[in-house]
């Protein structure tokens, strides 16, 4: 009779197991968000060809300078949710996003980071850090 017991206890705690197991989500958890400076910047760029550069401020702010190759999506543009889709559609292994300061482009984070796979990286200083540096911005007529 202890035998049966030990034995159904075993056959449970294995069907408990896999159950949990197969109830698992197979939707891969969001990747951490991973703060960096300017310098870092600088070489992830340099380490990096498959990688999204999102400057989040106004058209006005990236006509003035934006880092070279960054594309524009305003952080309070009304169609934000899907322009940052095209980017997160796990096409780039690597996201970089910024704004002036970090504060706009630490909003959006959340939101970016559920849409993506791909290695996500904040310019938490933004780019004025950038330009203190004397690292190379890019100035345009356009707001793209």
């Amino acid at each position: 009779m202890i035998k049966i017991i030990k034995l159904l206890k075993t056959t449970l705690l294995l069907s408990i197991s896999l159950l949990l197991i197969s109830g698992c989500s197979s939707e891969q958890a969001p990747q951490e968000t991973i703060n960096i400076n300017a310098r870092q910047a600088v070489s992830l760029l340099e380490e990096n060809d498959n990688i999204a550069i999102i400057d989040v401020r106004s058209s006005r702010e990236y006509r003035q300078g934006h880092i070279p190759r960054a594309r524009l999506i305003p952080y309070n543009s009304p169609d934000f949710s899907s322009r940052i889709n095209s980017y997160t559609n796990n096409q780039y292994d690597t996201i970089l996003i910024y704004c002036r300061r970090g504060v706009r482009s630490r909003r959006i984070l959340p939101l970016v980071n559920e849409h993506t796979e791909a290695n996500l990286y904040h310019l938490q200083s933004g780019i004025r850090e950038w330009i203190n540096q004397g690292f190379p911005v890019h100035r345009s007529t356009t707001g793209k």
